[in-house]
């Protein structure tokens, strides 16, 4: 279909990507996809029971586009690896950017997106909302952290537009986020409106760097973020509104054609301090071509219908929507995105293969970073009685979208060390668990602690300093562990051994053990600061 053959109201709603909750086709998302006439779907682990099920939806999908207007959907989610995944049984799983990042090697950045991209298309996903192009340069960033390669423009570049690339080759359109950059912020936009007060020359050195990177390699999409920036929006609105930010240095300034993608409007940034129906508007207005909705069916409507009535009011012209949709047609016949394979047996022999799992782990081997070993109290003695202390539930931001943990360390390090025992805790520890704990401790010869964002959880960050005085007293081993940032180091400075391995996935959890125990050497390099 070309444009001049389309409705208003299909031309607007190619302009929506917006999600559903169920693992087939609802009412409502059909009535999205006939009445609305939506360009795209996005996937969360609400819409994933197995892979064989995400094939069958992504055909159903498919099947109703086709039969109401013959325009195929974007079909997308966020798979960017490590501990955001919406797919983590039954495809291959990737470390995610910081763990890739301490590897320091862009090949295997592509690899890791070339082979998670050829699995997602075979599943008729041919949109990942990734990779984050964040620079982590602020620990205290409450939703970027490990989503980010590290704190380097050029090297965050480097990786980024690898895992650009890779994506791309294997026909999945990568969508480069949080644009103009999310890195150096202490608030979460899925909670409140950050602002960042960087000067515009700042920007261009710093956070523009890995974007503009990745937009002359050919990146197919750029999401938004909801942050002000007021060196270049001196009006006070978030990017995601801002002519000046999308048109003005994104498109004119940065040379991007290609599509521009909103992040969620339902995020608080959006929805609590403007409105989604005024937010669509606005974002429309401001130079962007997708609109993102991703919850509730009533707010999808009002955001379509305010767009709508603000075209046929003339606030905003039919040219400019004629703009955004000439792009999401180019794009969705560039990536032939309305081709599914049919027959799901000869789908599952490309996905979640032993070949990929081997890459994977390999790859994932390569993460594990030894930060500190003063004194040499690694690797652990396997003769010894051993406690480790794993943190049982997580802290996570908005955007985490876990499954159950399968393995916890100590259940894997049980098949090398005899006498071991595992204490399970809350990642916020009550004192009275921390002072049974410490009792407990008083038996053993070496202990592993591991932590979860400790720099967020004053109690974790207790209970690992009073461990290193009570180890000190009794000539007692101390090794401690972060499995989410490596930032957590800052909140206990004199511990004496320490591993960084990003994520508490379980086949980074089989890599640690096997540094742990001396099977393997930890090669990975802390790409951030500490």
């Amino acid at each position: 279909m070309e444009v001049q053959n389309m409705s208003l109201e299909q031309k607007i709603g190619q302009m929506f990507i917006c999600g559903f909750d169920g693992l087939q086709p609802t009412k409502e998302i059909e009535t999205l996809i006939t009445k609305y006439h939506i360009g795209g779907i996005i996937y969360f682990r609400r819409n994933i029971s197995s892979v064989d099920q995400v094939h069958r939806l992504s055909g159903s999908l498919q099947q109703l586009a086709k039969k109401n207007s013959n325009v195929p959907l974007f079909i997308s989610l966020d798979q960017e690896g490590g501990m955001v995944n919406r797919i983590d049984q039954g495809v291959t799983f990737f470390p995610g950017n910081m763990a890739l990042g301490a590897t320091g090697n862009p090949d295997i950045a592509y690899q890791a997106a070339y082979i998670s991209g050829s699995e997602l298309r075979v599943l008729g996903i041919n949109m990942n909302l990734a990779p984050c192009l964040d620079i982590n340069n602020n620990p205290d960033n409450p939703v970027i952290g490990v989503r980010s390669f590290g704190d380097e423009a050029k090297f965050v570049g480097n990786m980024g537009t690898a895992m650009v690339d890779g994506y791309q080759a294997a026909n999945v359109s990568a969508v480069i986020k949080h644009f103009p950059g999310h890195g150096d912020t202490q608030v979460d936009s899925h909670l409140s409106l950050p602002e960042i007060t960087h000067s515009l020359n700042r920007l261009k050195e710093i956070e523009l760097v890995p974007f503009k990177q990745a937009i002359e390699h050919g990146v197919d999409a750029v999401m938004t973020a909801h942050i002000m920036f007021p060196s270049v929006e001196p009006d006070r609105k978030p990017s995601t509104l801002s002519n000046k930010i999308i048109t003005g240095l994104l498109r004119e300034e940065l040379n991007f054609d290609g599509v521009v993608v909103t992040d969620c409007l339902e995020m608080n940034a959006i929805s609590e301090e403007f409105g989604i129906d005024k937010g669509a508007v606005l974002a429309i207005d401001a130079g962007a071509d997708v609109i993102l909705v991703s919850h509730l069916f009533e707010r999808q409507v009002m955001a379509y219908d305010a767009v709508l009535k603000a075209v046929q009011e003339g606030r905003i012209s039919e040219e400019r929507i004629n703009e955004s949709v000439e792009r999401i047609l180019k794009l969705k016949e560039k990536r032939y995105i309305g081709q599914i394979e049919k027959n799901f047996e000869s789908v599952k022999s490309k996905i979640g293969i032993d070949s990929h799992q081997k890459i994977a782990q390999e790859m994932t081997q390569k993460c594990v970073t030894l930060v500190k070993d003063d004194t040499h109290q690694l690797p652990l003695d396997t003769s010894l009685k051993t406690l480790v202390i794993w943190p049982e539930e997580r802290l996570t931001s908005p955007v985490d979208d876990v499954g159950k943990q399968e393995a916890s360390l100590g259940e894997i390090l049980k098949n090398s060390i005899l006498s071991l025992v595992e204490y399970k805790i809350h990642s916020d520890p009550c004192k009275e668990e921390i002072h049974q704990l410490l009792e407990r401790s008083s038996i053993f010869k070496q202990i592993v602690v591991v932590t979860y964002n400790a720099k967020s959880s004053p109690k974790q960050m207790e209970l690992v300093k009073m461990l290193v005085e009570r180890c000190e007293k009794m000539k007692t081993r101390l090794i401690t562990v972060a499995i989410r940032t490596p930032y957590d180091i800052q909140a206990y400075p004199e511990v004496k051994t320490f591993l960084a391995c990003y994520e508490n996935r379980p086949m980074m959890i089989e890599a640690l053990a096997k540094v742990l125990v001396g099977e393997e050497q930890a090669v990975g390099k802390c790409p951030v600061k500490l």
